[in-house]
């Protein structure tokens, strides 16, 4: 089995991951010696394989979106196939398929960030506001990222930062790491109260937590 190791001075002991590419990366502290590294995959190297043979058969790895027409676009838990066309209004339209028009084919990448980002400033402001009136949360803004394996933050001064990645997500998905950010709000941390105020509000919460993990690689498709 091939590895890929890189050094990093963020980790203190040695990670084992797979990237969205499949590709197995193991990370060491950046003072590791090869003789350390050696070492370490020679004696976790069973442990190892059959934590990579589990990943590969829980985790849901998505191809690239290379804009090609025909490709399949996630918005809210649903794909939609990408069509170039001709002479329409606006840009890009979404009704039961993605609509671009062939004039900006080029750009493709750029229109749909700047659409994806649109529309989370849209619903996931909207979200926010319902929800933090709903359950009694206070935060103080929203900021839109264009995070991939962050999918939201909640500052110490209450402003949350949410990644319109998230918008690829079922909606229920979506909703849970809405409030998973504002339950931060009340307590900075994962502590057992709370995973407890979490789960007041979303009883199923670890099962949006396995969907998430099993299906991290979809904010990578572009």
């Amino acid at each position: 089995m091939r590895f890929n190791v890189t050094k990093s001075k963020r980790v203190k002991k040695p990670l084992v991951k797979i990237s969205p590419s499949k590709k197995i990366i193991i990370k060491v502290p950046y003072y590791y010696t090869k003789e350390n590294i050696s070492t370490f995959i020679k004696h976790n190297e069973k442990r190892i394989k059959k934590w990579i043979k589990k990943q590969f058969s829980q985790t849901i790895f998505y191809e690239k979106i290379k804009f090609f027409e025909g490709d399949k676009i996630p918005f809210m838990g649903k794909f939609y196939e990408l069509v170039y066309s001709y002479n329409q209004n606006k840009k890009l339209t979404l009704k039961d398929k993605f609509f671009l028009d062939i004039k900006y084919r080029k750009s493709a990448r750029k229109i749909f960030y700047k659409w994806f980002k649109e529309k989370a400033g849209e619903i996931l402001s909207n979200k926010l506001q319902y929800f933090a009136q709903k359950y009694k949360f206070k935060y103080t803004r929203l900021k839109i990222s264009y995070g991939k394996s962050i999918y939201g933050t909640c500052s110490q001064n209450q402003e949350i930062t949410l990644s319109f990645r998230i918008l690829f997500f079922p909606e229920d998905v979506i909703d849970y790491i809405i409030i998973h950010e504002l339950a931060h709000t009340q307590e900075l941390n994962h502590s057992q109260k709370f995973w407890q105020i979490v789960e007041e509000i979303i009883p199923d919460f670890k099962e949006k937590r396995k969907w998430l993990k099993n299906n991290r690689n979809l904010t990578y498709i572009f």
